[in-house]
């Protein structure tokens, strides 16, 4: 099965499983930068550290468009990491895009990380 398919598997399951995060890690470390975007695009519905942690180094991806749907994913972490992480790119990032992104998830961060301190 091509690494496409076995991520769009991946979308269909309820939790993803120590194998598919190892898949997932060596799959980040690919040329293809349309791989490291659906791998972008898929953590946003597994929100764990390991997540957490893919979604951290693709935010550093040369690719740009990688790099927004990283921060927008990490819309879904409401955390200090992924909040300073996306603070951090709302000044420092350069493209206009993925800038974007990362002001809206950081909005919504602040805005869950509200909800759970009302809780």
């Amino acid at each position: 099965m091509c690494i496409e398919n076995r991520i769009y598997a991946m979308e269909r399951q309820s939790e993803l499983s120590r194998d598919d995060y190892a898949q997932l890690e060596k799959w980040v470390d690919t040329q293809d930068d349309y791989i490291r975007d659906l791998i972008a695009s898929l953590l946003v519905n597994f929100p764990t550290n390991k997540s957490l942690n893919i979604l951290c180094s693709l935010t550093q991806d040369n690719d740009s468009l990688v790099r927004a749907d990283a921060f927008d994913s990490l819309s879904e972490f409401p955390c200090s990491e992924s909040f300073k992480i996306l603070f951090d790119a709302m000044f420092s990032e350069s493209d206009d895009i993925s800038r974007f992104c990362a002001i809206r998830s950081c909005a919504e961060v602040i805005l869950l990380l509200g909800r759970n301190s009302e809780d």
